[in-house]
């Protein structure tokens, strides 16, 4: 059942996009509202964010053929390399002591305009909501213009605490300076970002696993979804699946399944049985994977999101270009398909995937 909050004392523990979004729909019923923060995040306000589409845009989904389509294509121009795909890059020759490139500069003045338009009258506020790292080194929030974490900050009935949580007591929340006596704790700590397939087992030829062929420096995959010696596995939204550089989740997860489909396809008919990448492709990859990934925002020392691991690099974004991962992953199959990319990869069956008559062999 729904747990009713009115007149309770509500304790809400992390700073993402879970935690500020459900924060201002908390405050509506709890008696008081403490959110408890480590670390502030860039928000990305929309206009309408959280209303129904209107009626006119649900009579176009209706009746005006392939409307639908546009709004993708609409939505793929905005999200593409030459647009929003920009905003992801490092500027090696631009100094500045808190972002990484004129356009970077220019969204964090945007960004501080609109904080202190919402939190004028509360500096200290302004700067306990204020991140150290530049915008899109963690991953923003998107909020309402209207009503947000913003807002609800202001409340008499809400405090942020940015004291770090020493323990959980039977009574509340002990931090390095007081003790907050709570009814209910809503943990809005994320998941477990980079443990792909986690909690299973894979393995693989020769008795090798997931968590052993990982175990060095976080999850890897070629394109994003087969490891070698792990025959017929495809991963999908794999290893590096999150693009930054231009387009969007769904897009690669739709060609990661053509790319698989195609491979499939393959192998019946050469009347094969299995199919992998080989260790040579799979390296290849992931060495332009590392040599990209320090020109990207989410490469900033000061990100302390799970956008970079322990290891320092990221398991879970991509920054490759959007065109070059589309042809990468258009045809598995076909052989003679002129290379595309600076990295010259080829993932087609003559070269970087070899088939086998038995998963053995």
């Amino acid at each position: 059942t729904d747990l009713d909050l009115a007149g309770k004392r509500v304790g809400v523990v992390g700073s993402g996009c879970t935690g500020y979004q459900t924060v201002p729909e908390i405050v509506k019923t709890a008696a008081h509202t403490y959110l408890f923060q480590r670390t502030p995040n860039w928000c990305f306000e929309i206009e309408g964010y959280l209303s129904p589409y209107p009626p006119e845009v649900l009579w176009l989904e209706r009746n005006l053929p392939y409307y639908t389509n546009f709004s993708r294509f609409r939505a793929g121009w905005l999200y593409g390399s030459e647009s929003i795909g920009k905003i992801w890059k490092i500027d090696p020759d631009f100094v500045d002591p808190h972002t990484r490139s004129p356009l970077n500069k220019a969204i964090r003045e945007q960004r501080l305009e609109f904080m202190q338009g919402k939190l004028a009258s509360r500096p200290d506020l302004l700067a306990a909501m204020t991140p150290d790292a530049p915008p899109l080194a963690a991953r923003p929030v998107l909020i309402d213009r209207d009503y947000s974490i913003f807002d609800v900050l202001l409340r008499d009935d809400m405090t942020l605490v940015s004291d770090s949580i020493e323990r959980i007591t039977e009574a509340g929340i002990e931090t390095t300076a007081e003790t907050v006596d709570l009814d209910v704790i809503v943990f809005a700590t994320g998941f477990r970002t980079d443990d792909y397939l986690w909690p299973m087992t894979i393995t693989g030829r020769h008795g090798s696993t997931l968590e052993s062929a990982w175990k060095r420096d976080g999850a890897r995959a070629y394109l994003g979804t087969m490891l070698p010696d792990f025959p017929n596995l495809f991963l999908i939204y794999g290893p590096n699946s999150n693009p930054v550089g231009g387009m969007t989740v769904i897009d690669m997860e739709e060609m990661t399944t053509r790319f698989a489909v195609g491979s499939i396809a393959g192998l019946i008919e050469r009347g094969h049985s299995s199919v992998e990448v080989t260790h040579e492709a799979f390296d290849r990859y992931n060495r332009e994977i590392d040599r990209l990934e320090p020109t990207k925002l989410y490469a900033d020392a000061r990100s302390t999101s799970y956008f970079l691991n322990a290891e320092g690099r990221s398991v879970v974004n991509n920054p490759i270009d959007g065109r070059i991962m589309w042809k990468w992953l258009r045809d598995p199959v076909t052989p003679g398909v002129m290379p595309i990319g600076t990295a010259d990869l080829r993932p087609f069956f003559e070269g970087d995937l070899v088939t086998r008559n038995g998963l053995e062999a």
